[in-house]
């Protein structure tokens, strides 16, 4: 086959679906159905239907796409990835659990999730169970830059349709360098507090942080309990919208990683759901971040978070943060993990097995790399999504 005709191939839309494993496991409860999650108070509440009849598409990675992982919160080890179609905006989901759902990266294909991404959106996402379900969730914005998200159980055939969760919106209109990140705070978790209802509940639930169209990161919640929307709750003052964003979470505690604007370092903030009256507290800094950097974070369920980021000589870093109660320290990068031009993406989430995290990286010449570290720099396995348009 020609190369010409293998770039045609890749551009054809395959109608069929990939049969999705029903999965059962005892969960949480996460309030209303999360099928239809509706926006935050005061935003215009518009909801697309995800209609498309294409259900898989070849694969090939959008330039700059947006690249998102989690891991499937029902005890298998899978590996969820999301990114862009290069041939359109869809944005893609692509399996693993020792081998690629629907054959391997040169040759598959992966199922579509939306079709209504914007050129290069940031993608964040989450997987976590509810009412013996388990669900997963993909967050990202639309063609005018509003923050939307899907989501599918385990009893689903389909993603949910669409909806936005803020007025505020993602970015300025060239979102390559916006960063959105999404964290779980299992039910039951945390302090409880009075809602504006008068109802009682506790802090159990969604955390999302996202780059917005004032420069500043901003946070939205969505309570497990009693959740009927979207709340919008705290906005990072001095933080860089354009800089990326990661989160991670261990025992009631949030770690959201930025780029500090006055200082030009790489910050960490924390918040403690069981002392919810201390508020958000400044962590641990590192000097040595890019402007437009990628942040991702990930957590080992206990006491080390790995927090992956540009340098502003383009290199990949690694740095280890030690946790001890509320209390954090980064220690020295552990190297170097390759070149990455600026305005390219970067996701990392906990695999578990056997210690390892994935990180996934874009570069210019080589595609998505997937690749698995044992600690934060040993190579234990790696994949890589074919050459993007």
């Amino acid at each position: 086959m020609t190369m010409d005709a293998k770039r045609a191939r890749r551009r054809k839309w395959i109608v069929g679906g990939i049969i999705l494993g029903i999965i059962v496991v005892v969960a949480v409860v996460l309030g209303a159905v999360l099928g239809t999650v509706l926006p935050a108070k005061g935003s215009n509440a518009t909801v697309t239907p995800n209609n498309s009849t294409q259900t898989s598409q070849y694969i090939v990675a959008k330039n700059q796409t947006g690249i998102a992982s989690a891991m499937l919160a029902d005890g298998s080890n899978t590996l969820l990835t999301y990114f862009q179609s290069s041939a359109n905006n869809d944005i893609l989901e692509k399996t693993y659990n020792g081998t690629w759902s629907a054959g391997p990266w040169e040759t598959g294909y992966a199922s579509v999730v939306v079709t209504d991404a914007g050129a290069r959106t940031p993608i964040a996402a989450i997987s976590y169970p509810d009412r013996g379900r388990v669900f997963r969730q993909v967050f990202y914005t639309d063609t005018n830059g509003n923050l939307k998200q899907t989501n599918k159980s385990s009893t689903d055939t389909a993603w949910s349709n669409s909806s936005i969760l803020t007025s505020i919106q993602v970015g300025t209109g060239d979102w390559s360098t916006a960063g959105i990140a999404a964290c779980w705070l299992s039910h039951g978790m945390g302090a409880t507090y009075k809602t504006s209802n008068g109802s009682t509940q506790t802090y159990g639930g969604i955390r999302l942080y996202y780059g917005a169209v004032d420069g500043l990161i901003h946070e939205l919640g969505w309570a497990f309990d009693t959740a009927h929307s979207w709340d919008k709750w705290y906005v990072f003052n001095g933080s860089d919208a354009n800089a990326g964003v990661g989160c991670a979470i261990h025992d009631a505690i949030v770690n959201v990683y930025m780029r500090n604007t006055t200082t030009s370092a790489l910050q960490q903030w924390w918040f403690d759901y069981d002392h919810p009256e201390e508020n958000w507290n400044i962590g641990p800094s590192y000097q040595g971040i890019s402007t437009t950097s990628s942040i991702a974070a990930s957590n080992d369920n206990s006491s080390v978070e790995l927090v992956y980021f540009q340098a502003p000589d383009l290199s990949i870093r690694s740095l280890s943060n030690a946790i001890s109660g509320n209390t954090s320290t980064f220690t020295t990068p552990a190297g170097k993990h390759g070149l990455m031009p600026n305005g390219y993406r970067l996701s990392t989430t906990w695999v578990g097995k056997n210690g390892t995290t994935a990180l996934l990286s874009q570069r210019t010449d080589l595609g998505i790399d997937v690749v698995q570290y044992k600690g934060s720099d040993q190579q234990v396995s790696a994949n890589q999504i074919p050459k993007m348009d």
